[in-house]
């Protein structure tokens, strides 16, 4: 957020006054859509559940921890204030490259 989150328990620190707002983000094999990787998972790597592991339940048990755990659901054209360097492979078979792509577009 704007506002610094330790301003006040912290006086004596030069630092907890610097609002924490992010300026850039550098992904590098990202997963951006939690809900598309599951799908993902379930087509081709269907004995390696890396979002159910993560998050602690499957989308069928908690559809709204997907959601709000991927950045996906974040971007939105009036908050254009972060900067991103998207980088990902071409044969990637843990990420899909489509989430690489979704996001930026």
């Amino acid at each position: 957020g704007a506002e610094p989150a330790f301003a006040q328990r912290y006086p004596q620190d030069a630092h907890a006054a610097v609002a924490a707002s992010v300026k850039a983000v550098v992904g590098i094999y990202g997963v951006y859509d939690m809900l598309a990787q599951w799908e993902h998972d379930q087509l081709e790597r269907s004995r390696d559940q890396i979002t159910p592991d993560f998050l602690g339940a499957s989308p069928m048990e908690n559809r709204r921890r997907f959601f709000e755990a991927s950045p996906i659901s974040y971007t939105t054209l009036d908050r254009p204030r972060t900067r991103f360097l998207l980088v990902h492979g071409l044969e990637d078979d843990i990420v899909d490259v489509r989430q690489t792509r979704g996001f930026l577009t």
